[in-house]
């Protein structure tokens, strides 16, 4: 009896370790290791991808001689996770760890994930707004300019 009991006792712990094992080493122990989990909770880690494509996109267009496996090859060798690692140290000056692991919990939430799902309409809106309340802005400075004298270029 004794050795079926020493058996069981084993066979739980060997099933138990890795489990326990694997929910330590997937826990975030560090604020680094807090903010790369805030960065993709929020996409803002699709962002370095997002850019390298907006890059050899404009890059294609500018040299359109240059084959096409050149450019995917190119493209390989880029790791968009290296903006990653260049923006946590801002986060991390600018958020203690309580702050982020707060941040990470709203983002989670049903609202904040409401608002990480509306925030590219919110952003293309937003600045379609922005651009015409900018060009409004600035014809009227252009005809307060031209009232007092002043001669505006017309790419105002």
């Amino acid at each position: 009896m004794r050795y079926w009991k020493s058996i069981f006792i084993t066979m739980f712990l060997l099933i138990s370790f890795p489990a326990v094992a694997q929910q330590d080493i997937m826990k975030p122990d560090t604020i680094d290791d807090d903010i790369r989990e805030l960065l993709f909770v929020t996409n803002a880690a699709n962002l370095g991808d997002q850019m390298l494509d907006q890059i050899f996109n404009a890059y294609e267009k500018m040299i359109p001689n240059v084959p096409a496996e050149i450019w995917q090859k190119a493209r390989t060798k880029m790791r968009a996770t290296e903006l990653i690692e260049l923006v946590i140290p801002i986060y991390a000056k600018h958020f203690n760890r309580d702050d982020i692991k707060g941040i990470i919990s709203f983002y989670k939430s049903p609202i904040g994930k409401k608002f990480i799902d509306n925030q590219g309409a919110i952003m293309k809106e937003s600045m379609a707004i922005g651009m015409a309340w900018g060009q409004e802005i600035s014809k009227k400075i252009a005809e307060d300019l031209k009232s007092k004298g002043y001669k505006v270029p017309n790419t105002l």
